[in-house]
């Protein structure tokens, strides 16, 4: 996802675009984000978890707080997909060519 609506971020270690609109809504309010995702244990019981929340870093203007706190948000993500790998479905491509 390229400019305007996406930002280059790396995903595992790859160079790809990534929404911004998180990053734009936390720009704006400034207020925490809290990652929230859902797993499923052995017996299939799902489990909703909530994260500590990730507080809005300043980084000198909404152009660079964005591409830093899609980097954070991107990041966190990654994390989890890594503890939950076998709960994990991608359904695009998501390492297209980042085009700016």
């Amino acid at each position: 996802m390229g400019p305007p609506v996406g930002v280059k971020t790396k995903f595992f270690g790859h160079e790809t675009g990534t929404a911004a609109s998180l990053a734009l809504f936390a720009d704006r309010t400034k207020a925490p984000v809290v990652p929230v995702y859902c797993i499923r244990n052995s017996t299939g019981k799902i489990t909703t978890v909530f994260e500590e929340p990730i507080e809005f870093m300043e980084q000198g203007g909404t152009e660079k707080n964005i591409s830093f706190m899609t980097q954070v948000y991107t990041s966190r993500i990654e994390d989890i997909i890594k503890k939950y790998p076998h709960l994990w479905l991608w359904l695009h491509r998501r390492w297209k060519p980042f085009r700016e």
